[in-house]
């Protein structure tokens, strides 16, 4: 039984592989193809991600300790979305404005 587990874990983990690598050459093909670029994105509000994680290390089980700077972490998320989506709104604008 132990040989037979064996031999069909190996046999998963090679299709699994197989099928990985396949799937990821076809999504670098339509890229390809399609012009499209991708998208890369910045790590935003990590100063506060931290001291957030550090506050819920330090007070285990005392989540109410933590929600002044939980709030604040949110708050900044909230703003680094919307300006990127100003920023996106402008990119696409100024994309439209140099096609017409």
């Amino acid at each position: 039984n132990l040989d037979n587990y064996k031999q069909t874990s190996e046999q998963y983990a090679q299709a699994a592989t197989k099928a990985e690598s396949h799937i990821r050459s076809h999504a670098v093909q339509h890229i390809l193809s399609e012009g499209v670029q991708p998208r890369y994105t910045a790590a935003v509000c990590t100063d506060i991600q931290g001291q957030v994680f550090q506050c819920y290390r330090d007070n285990p089980g005392q989540t109410l300790a933590c929600s002044s700077l939980a709030k604040q972490y949110m708050t900044c998320i909230q703003q680094a979305k919307q300006g990127n989506e100003k920023r996106h709104l402008s990119d696409s604008l100024g994309h439209i404005e140099n096609t017409c």
